[in-house]
């Protein structure tokens, strides 16, 4: 939707001036997915007690941006610092990711597809379900 009516919305809010964020924006929307993997781990090791993990994957990621920062902003602009940015979500969401899928020994498809056992548990619960109804 964005990358589709973005441009026109942004132009709709905020005026002409603005319609070059366009850009800037879908380079930052392609970081959500790193973002997502994040924001989703991120409570799972603080809950586990890993909050010092967490704290240096932090720094790590906000050292790529700083460095990316001081090498894509004079040749991009502000779409270099969108950039950094997108990498360093990536770089935080990747060591998130594949800390947890090599202490859980999980490979990655089995996390992403539905697997037998997934749907056995899903079952599991609708029948749980429609008894406890």
């Amino acid at each position: 939707f964005i990358a589709i009516f973005g441009k026109f919305f942004i132009t709709l809010l905020y005026g002409t001036e603005f319609s070059s964020a366009y850009i800037v924006t879908i380079i930052i929307f392609i970081g959500i997915i790193s973002m997502t993997i994040y924001k989703i781990l991120y409570p799972y090791y603080v809950s586990n007690g890993l909050q010092k993990f967490c704290y240096k994957v932090l720094l790590i990621g906000a050292i790529v941006n700083v460095i990316l920062n001081f090498a894509l902003i004079p040749l991009f602009g502000i779409e270099g610092a969108a950039i950094s940015s997108v990498l360093s979500y990536s770089v935080c969401g990747y060591i998130l990711l594949k800390r947890f899928l090599v202490t859980k020994n999980i490979r990655l498809l089995d996390l992403i597809l539905i697997t037998n056992s997934d749907k056995e548990y899903i079952m599991l619960r609708m029948r749980r379900k429609r008894k406890d109804s």
